[in-house]
């Protein structure tokens, strides 16, 4: 794969986008600081690894394990053992605004083992504004915590160094991009196994924006939707609902317009997207590729 100064053919990446992301990749966390936290990482210190990070933790394992019992603290404890943050911050979502710096107002939850409902989750909060310190929150949050925030899913081959194989398979289907290259979004869905029972190009791709690849969008929503036990994935535009897309998980993936506020409609909010490959984040010795997908999401759950 090139280097972000040049767009290969069948990409789904806007050649004016890549100036951004050349910056975007100048500003991430040097090798030697990659390399520390793996090694952090291999001596089971998952605290030394995180801290190496502009991330403030805030993970009390003591009161994990006094508020859900042994087993949930025990799986989260693992997670954080594998978790590698320099990974994450590549595919944390940008300012919207053409800056380099992370969209604020905005958290990531952390791909959950098990059912997120009376589970511990992982939680990243981004910074509040696109122009302040870039510092993010790592902290233990429930399911009910997420009522009234603006959040999105983390697939774990996005953080977890056991699960980066998944990254490689986002850039594994070049018929998908050569058919986004060519404007021929309708088909470029349905090759990624999601049923379309409409032709309206605006609930697939606004306009002048960047491709939105749809690889393992359709995997992403059932992961998404079984886990916080909810039947619809809907999208998001930058930290906001986008009303354009919804996408139904139960069975065959479908997206759908809803009207209004999707969050009014859907209990789970989401987006994909593409970025560039980076061949700084390194996970344990060995470079992983970019993912070209992401999904974003919300909690209206009772």
């Amino acid at each position: 794969m090139e280097d972000a100064g040049s767009n290969p053919v069948g990409l789904p990446i806007d050649p004016r986008e890549l100036p951004l992301w050349r910056n975007i990749r100048a500003e991430m966390p040097p090798p030697e600081l990659v390399a520390a936290a793996a090694s952090a990482r291999a001596r089971g210190d998952w605290r030394a690894a995180a801290t190496l990070m502009p991330v403030t933790v805030d993970v009390d394992l003591a009161v994990v394990r006094a508020r859900f019992g042994a087993g949930p603290a025990d799986r989260l404890e693992d997670d954080l053992r594998h978790l590698a943050l320099d990974l994450l911050w590549w595919h944390l979502p940008r300012h919207r605004g053409g800056r380099s710096t992370l969209q604020a107002q905005v958290a990531a939850v952390l791909a959950p083992r098990a059912r997120a409902s009376g589970e511990p989750l992982l939680h990243l909060r981004l910074p509040q504004s696109p122009t302040g310190p870039q510092r993010a929150h790592l902290s233990v949050v429930t399911l009910a915590d997420l009522r009234d925030q603006r959040w999105y899913y983390a697939p774990r081959y996005t953080w977890d160094v056991r699960e980066t194989g998944g990254l490689a398979e986002q850039w594994a289907a070049p018929e998908v991009f050569a058919l986004l290259a060519a404007g021929d979004y309708h088909q470029a869905w349905r090759h990624c196994g999601i049923t379309l029972d409409f032709d309206d190009l605006s609930c697939l791709q606004r306009p002048a924006t960047s491709p939105t690849s749809p690889v393992g969008v359709a995997t992403l929503a059932r992961e998404a939707a079984e886990a916080f036990g909810v039947d619809r994935v809907a999208t998001m535009l930058g930290a906001y609902p986008d009303p354009a897309r919804v996408l139904t998980a139960g069975g065959a993936v479908r997206p759908q317009r809803v009207p209004g506020d999707p969050g009014a409609h859907s209990d789970v909010v989401g987006a994909a997207g593409s970025r560039p490959p980076h061949r700084r984040s390194s996970v344990a010795g060995g470079t992983a590729p970019a993912h070209s997908g992401r999904c974003h999401e919300k909690s209206d759950t009772s």
